[in-house]
């Protein structure tokens, strides 16, 4: 659809979880080091064309550091994590995660700004997913 053909499909035997299956995938490019687009697989993405429009420049530009994707909230949800960032010219800095927060919470965070819906969707180069894991999760790694 995007002009990209897969090299290689790791199966997972058993369910370990998202950072495991995507620490996996990281292991097995890392020689190569290419760039990984994640992504969960109960997204619907109705226009690739804008999807491919968004994503190929981001990679582009910061092919060296991981790259999160969010979502402006319409709504308050419990049922989405959130993302938490500061505006750094261009681009959002991370601040922090808040795994699917109560509604109350939610809607506070809305109105506090700077929160995006944790969208699931991100770019990495497989070493520093590797790096990334060592340090942050290093029970997965």
């Amino acid at each position: 659809m995007i002009g990209v053909s897969p090299q290689i499909i790791v199966a997972e035997p058993m369910q370990r979880g998202t950072a495991a299956a995507i620490a996996c995938a990281a292991f097995v490019l890392q020689q190569d080091n290419p760039l990984m687009l994640v992504m969960p697989s109960d997204h619907v993405v109705t226009d690739i064309k804008i999807f491919e429009e968004t994503v190929r420049p981001v990679a582009e530009m910061f092919e060296n550091a991981p790259v999160i994707f969010g979502k402006r909230p319409d709504n308050a949800s419990a049922r989405y994590g959130y993302i938490r960032v500061h505006e750094e010219g261009e681009v959002y800095q991370l601040n922090s995660f808040i795994e699917k927060p109560p509604v109350k919470i939610a809607r506070k965070m809305m109105h506090d700004g700077n929160v995006f819906w944790n969208t699931g969707i991100f770019i990495c180069r497989a070493r520093t997913m590797l790096e990334l894991f060592s340090e942050h999760a290093p029970e997965v790694f």
